[in-house]
């Protein structure tokens, strides 16, 4: 049951990112993959640390990835969805600031 939540976790959060500027480099079958998303981005250091800011945990691996894990355990769909919109508006931002 945990894993089938978790499964269904992911897979929300990936749809969520389908609009955000991101690379999901993590495989898409979900029986290839944890409870986690990789995602590309050339600014991930700063990106994770203007999310940290917000509030949002996510952990960075050089030189371009952000990883976020919905826990099944803890995280809810809603959250999974507020965590998109936050790094949807974290990127915009970024990229209104530098224009």
């Amino acid at each position: 049951a945990i894993r089938a939540a978790s499964v269904a976790l992911t897979v929300h959060l990936e749809a969520c990112l389908a609009d955000v500027p991101v690379e999901v480099i993590t495989p898409r079958e979900p029986a290839a993959r944890g409870a986690q998303l990789s995602l590309r981005h050339d600014g991930a250091q700063a990106l994770v640390a203007r999310l940290s800011a917000a509030g949002v945990v996510a952990d960075y691996r050089a030189p371009d990835l952000l990883r976020v894990a919905p826990v099944a355990l803890y995280n809810t769909v809603d959250e999974v969805e507020r965590f998109a919109a936050i790094l949807r508006r974290t990127l915009e931002s970024s990229a209104e600031s530098r224009s």
